[in-house]
């Protein structure tokens, strides 16, 4: 099957949650290109709904910005938190962007971000365990 048409398969929300996806994964990769760390996060703590919680839950928009990353050229797992972070805030959804670095691997250096929300990893959790946590951006 197609992409064009399992993009069509889908229902009206989650086309909708998915097209918000890629865009916002394609600027914070853009923003993590050109400014620095902690303009993008300052911009990303007052994305924030007020009001009611939006209709969208945490697991669908994890899973609409991890797709969204496979189409985003030079997507990052930092840009698919962020990206993931300002959805959940702007839904109303209390989440946080963990950076974690993995100990004891050679050669080398590893980091990895994820997003938690409501004490659950919400994105990012495949790699997540083997990382120590040292940045939470929230």
């Amino acid at each position: 099957m197609s992409r064009l048409t399992q993009f069509r398969n889908l229902s009206p929300a989650d086309r909708r949650l998915l097209a918000q996806a890629v865009v916002w994964v394609a600027a914070a990769r853009c923003a993590l290109a050109l400014l620095k760390l902690e303009t993008v996060s300052r911009f990303a703590r007052r994305c924030q709904r007020r009001g009611r919680e939006g209709s969208d839950p945490a697991k669908r928009i994890g899973w609409a910005v991890a797709a969204a990353g496979r189409y985003v050229p030079r997507s990052t797992c930092l840009a698919e938190a962020f990206a993931a972070h300002v959805l959940m805030r702007r839904n109303g959804l209390p989440s946080v962007i963990c950076v974690g670095v993995a100990r004891n691997v050679s050669p080398g250096f590893r980091a990895h971000a994820w997003v938690e929300c409501a004490g659950q990893i919400a994105i990012g959790s495949a790699e997540s365990p083997d990382f120590t946590p040292i940045l939470r951006i929230g």
